[in-house]
């Protein structure tokens, strides 16, 4: 990261010029690998599917959420809705493959006052572009350190109508994911304020609604 000019975002608000810098220089990776090229890369997980493993996998683990009971009727109410089948099959059909990072923590996003630049990508590869918004728009440093609107941000991509379909589905699977690793005791927790758990769970029952 010394490499390159430019402070991490998400250590404030992200401005209007930050937000248009950084959607250029996400469609400039999405589009730095042509899909035939990605289509030909040895058979293996996409990002998307990689994340959803992982979220079973934590969910199953049974971590201890607290006593909060929004937190537990969140916990609760998401692993209803993954149970059903929402992430899989006809949900993620007509998805378009691009390169992408697999981490959106914004930290990994040096702004030089001009452009964008991202560093990190022990997590790239194949993935779908409603995934790589969604994992960065509920990443804990993008709303809740950054306040970066959701809404104005996905806006400024010309997206289909299956892709925001998706984008929904992924949006809940990444706010379920934070708030598995928001869990009392843990890393997360230590780092971040309190009260964020009881945030994290009101935001995934908002998307669940």
């Amino acid at each position: 990261m010394s490499w390159l000019p430019g402070e991490p975002l998400g250590t404030g608000p992200v401005s209007r010029d930050q937000a248009r810098a950084l959607t250029r220089s996400l469609d400039l990776l999405w589009h730095s690998v042509p899909p035939g090229r990605l289509a030909g890369l040895p058979a293996g997980e996409s990002n998307q599917e990689a994340f959803t493993g992982q979220v079973r996998q934590n969910l199953a683990a049974g971590h201890y959420l607290g006593r909060d009971p929004v937190v537990r009727r969140a916990a609760a109410a998401a692993a209803a809705w993954l149970e059903r089948g929402a992430i899989g099959g006809q949900d993620l059909a007509g998805s378009v493959t691009v390169f992408g990072q697999g981490d959106a923590n914004l930290a990994n996003f040096l702004w030089d006052g001009r452009r964008v630049r991202l560093v990190d990508f022990e997590d790239c590869g194949p993935s779908d572009r409603a995934f790589e918004l969604a994992i960065l728009i509920e990443h804990l440093s993008a709303w809740s350190d950054a306040g970066l609107d959701p809404g104005g941000f996905v806006s400024s991509f010309e997206m289909t109508a299956a892709e925001r379909a998706r984008l929904l589905q992924f949006r809940r699977l990444a706010a379920l994911f934070w708030l598995l690793h928001l869990r009392p005791g843990g890393r997360a927790s230590r780092r971040n304020p309190p009260g964020t758990l009881r945030r994290q769970a009101e935001r995934l029952l908002a998307l669940l609604g």
